[in-house]
Formats: C-alpha cells, structure tokens, sequence
C-alpha cells in the first residue's frame, strides 16, 4: 500500500461508518493514517432564505489505524463546530449574493462557481463546479 492509497473497500467502509462524502490520505506512518474527508452538512438559517435546509461538504480530520488491509482501528473524525456552521453559511449568502450559484437545472450565469442540485436522497446539496 503505498502512503497516499487505501484499498477502495477500506475508503468506502470509512466514509460510510463517518458519514463522509470523500476521504483523501494526507499521511500515513506504519499503521497510523491521518486524512481529511468532506462531510455532507445540511444548513438551516434564516440567513439562507430560499436555500435554509440545503447541504454542503464542510472539511473534517480522520484518524485510524490500520492493522491490516481490512481492519480499521481508533476510528476518530474531528466535530463540526458551530463556527464551522456559521462559516458555511456566509459563504452560501456571499455566493447567493454574488450570483456564483447555479441552480438545479439552469444554464449558469457566467462565472458561476457552485451548483444546487438535488441528490438522490432527495437533498438539496451546494458544491463547487469551477474555479473562476
């Protein structure tokens, strides 16, 4: 295995046990592994307007050991704050603001960094597109 890789069953168990979009090794030291995952968050502020109750990935650390290519142990991901939350949601009003959002099924508007779309659990999920 090298540092940066886990076998794709590894990933899939880890991102489904910590509820995770993604995961990306940033390190691994013998059975000790740190990497960084996308966790889907949904956002309710009154702040958001139209888009209260829409999700977006918001940064988290994982830590685990892995004992062997199957066995994970120590299984730690870091909480989401509520400065987190807050974070999150100034950056949704500012891209609202901004018109960098496109919409579900709508031709975006030039630079357009971010998309709405509706996921197959039926949530409304802000994710990046581009980069402008």
């Amino acid at each position: 295995m090298s540092e940066k890789h886990l076998p794709e069953s590894v990933v899939q168990e880890i991102c489904s046990k910590l509820n995770l979009a993604s995961l990306e090794v940033l390190r691994s030291q013998g059975q000790e592994i740190m990497a960084q995952g996308m966790k889907l968050v949904e956002l309710t502020s009154d702040e958001l307007g139209p888009l209260s109750g829409v999700y977006t990935q918001i940064p988290v650390e994982v830590s685990l050991k892995l004992c062997d290519p199957s066995t994970l142990r120590d299984l730690r991901c870091s909480e989401i704050s509520q400065e987190d939350i807050d974070e999150a949601t100034s950056q949704i009003t500012r891209l609202v603001s901004q018109g960098r959002i496109a919409m579900d099924n709508h031709t975006p508007k030039p630079g357009a960094t971010h998309e709405l779309n509706t996921d197959a659990k039926g949530r409304r999920v802000v994710s990046r597109r581009c980069y402008n």
